[in-house]
């Protein structure tokens, strides 16, 4: 898979396709403690990462906006751990580093360019050692190997970038991946969960009334990142409920498990539209 996305005519690299593009020797947490400065021998030189806007790339991201990534991936690695037991067994560290990847932010980038030079300054044979070094060990690459259920997060905020060739960076059957969730399997849904698979039926049968294709698992886009966004999906939820205004964050684990928008979907006016015929049905009663 292609990670590479051109914007304004400079190739940029998401975050959280690093790790495969280093071959984990830039794990996720060896990532942020280096954008954080919190690592005691850092290797990367002056690494930055840019957060994507509507208007483009902004400046890059503060010290300290890697804070919260940081705790994040530390209750990954407890909860983790809570869960296989201490064995430090290799389940264990693949469901890591599977969750790990969405731990980090979405639609942030660091330039193709500097990441480059930046990683050989610092990995090269004069700064790091390796044990039985194999070719290829300090090479960076462009397409690596990365399994169906991450390539649609790797590339969540880059959509509207994958045009014509660069389209098939990502292949058309990933799935998005599940967001994080503290609901154990078997757990009854919460007040929130329970009233957004509600809202999830209502737009199905809403959709089937205008006769347009609908599926939980792959609905149309936009998603939204914040219940702000109009005529995104958690927006609708949000002017619903006011329960869904909520982070980001917040919201997809109230998703996890329930609903997903579809890979690399275009915006479009389906939850505009949908709103009108969809708050009759939530509205309050009144007793009588």
């Amino acid at each position: 898979m292609n990670v590479v996305v051109t914007i304004d005519g400079r190739e940029a690299i998401p975050v959280r396709a690093i790790p495969f593009m280093t071959g984990w020797t830039v794990s996720p947490d060896t990532l942020v403690d280096e954008l954080r400065g919190s690592r005691e021998m850092p290797k990367l030189r002056d690494p930055k990462a840019y957060p994507l806007t509507e208007r483009g790339p902004a400046k890059a991201m503060l010290p300290k906006e890697w804070d919260a990534v940081a705790a994040d991936i530390r209750a990954l690695s407890e909860r983790l751990r809570t869960e296989y037991g201490s064995g430090k067994s290799e389940v264990e560290y693949s469901a890591w580093r599977e969750q790990s990847i969405r731990c980090l932010p979405k639609a942030v980038l660091v330039w193709r360019d500097e990441f480059e030079a930046s990683f050989q300054r610092g990995y090269n044979r004069y700064h790091w050692s390796i044990e039985a070094e194999r070719d290829g060990d300090r090479d960076l690459t462009v397409n690596p190997v990365i399994p169906d259920n991450l390539c649609g997060a790797i590339m969540e905020g880059f959509e509207r970038f994958l045009t014509g060739a660069e389209a098939s960076v990502a292949p058309p059957h990933c799935a998005e991946p599940p967001a994080p969730s503290d609901r154990e399997p078997g757990q009854p849904l919460s007040a929130a969960q329970a009233l957004l698979l509600k809202i999830v039926e209502e737009l199905g049968k809403y959709a089937k009334d205008i006769e347009q294709d609908f599926d939980r698992n792959a609905m149309p886009g936009p998603l939204g990142g914040t219940p702000d966004e109009e005529g995104s999906f958690h927006w609708l939820c949000a002017q619903i409920d006011p329960l869904f205004r909520k982070s980001q964050r917040q919201f997809e684990r109230y998703r996890s498990g329930i609903c997903a928008v579809k890979p690399f979907a275009q915006e479009s006016d389906f939850y505009r539209r949908a709103l009108p015929h969809m708050a009759p049905l939530f509205a309050p009663t009144t007793p009588k």
